[in-house]
């Protein structure tokens, strides 16, 4: 059992020395040295070194430090500067052997740039180091969640039906006519036959005609027969007293 736990106590040791290598960064190191010469006053950039993309942005103390050698060359001033930030040494090289130093909190752009204005011995020989220490930068993730969106079909309006145009039928009232009984004798000939009596009714009955026609009695005429019989009788009453 203690021997579980010494492993256990061990393993964790050890994530914890490889999440404190994991944090920790290399500095950012800029060294000079250069003789440079100029007239007095004359701005002459000495570096400028592009920073690396996982330390821009990063909260850095940068240290500052000139080394003079054993020559002097009076009023020779270095800045150090990024992202806005400026770092002055003043008069590095005032006396042999000098080391002047400086430290400030920055935060790292795209680059670091370290200048030199020239002084009126108008030449500079001296070493110059910047050292940038910084924190890994945060990197910080945000997550949107938009709402879900439903599309809905379009909607379609379907025209109204044709509308047909309305068709009144007007029945005009006939008033009915009254029966007419037309009645055409023939002209009376020779003969004692009487031509039939042609009777034609037309009828209109609630705007509806009807014709009619009504033909004459074909069968024998009875006054003419009765005529004929006793004419016949009497003719033979005297045919009879005659024979006697």
């Amino acid at each position: 059992m203690r021997r579980q736990i010494s492993v256990m106590i061990m393993a964790l040791a050890l994530l914890g020395v490889n999440a404190g290598s994991a944090l920790a960064m290399d500095p950012l190191v800029v060294p000079i040295n250069t003789v440079v010469h100029g007239a007095a006053g004359q701005l002459t950039v000495l570096e400028s070194v592009d920073v690396p993309s996982d330390l821009v942005g990063a909260t850095c103390t940068v240290t500052t430090e000139a080394q003079n050698q054993s020559s002097a060359h009076r009023g020779n001033d270095i800045f150090v500067s990024t992202n806005g930030t400026e770092i002055v040494l003043s008069d590095v090289e005032a006396e042999p052997g000098k080391v002047t130093t400086a430290s400030a909190s920055v935060v790292l752009g795209q680059t670091v740039m370290l200048t030199l204005r020239m002084g009126p011995d108008r030449v500079f020989s001296g070493g110059v180091q910047a050292t940038f220490d910084c924190a890994p930068v945060e990197t910080t993730t945000t997550t949107t969640t938009e709402p879900a969106t439903t599309t809905q079909p379009p909607t379609t309006t379907q025209p109204p039906p044709p509308t047909e145009p309305s068709t009144t039928t007007t029945i005009a009232a006939v008033s009915p006519a009254e029966s007419t009984t037309t009645t055409t004798q023939p002209p009376v000939s020779s003969t004692t036959t009487l031509a039939p009596t042609t009777s034609t009714t037309v009828t209109e009955v609630a705007g509806l005609q009807v014709e009619r026609d009504q033909l004459p009695f074909t069968g024998i005429n009875i006054a003419v027969a009765a005529a004929a019989a006793v004419a016949l009788l009497g003719f033979g009453l005297v045919l009879r007293r005659l024979a006697d």
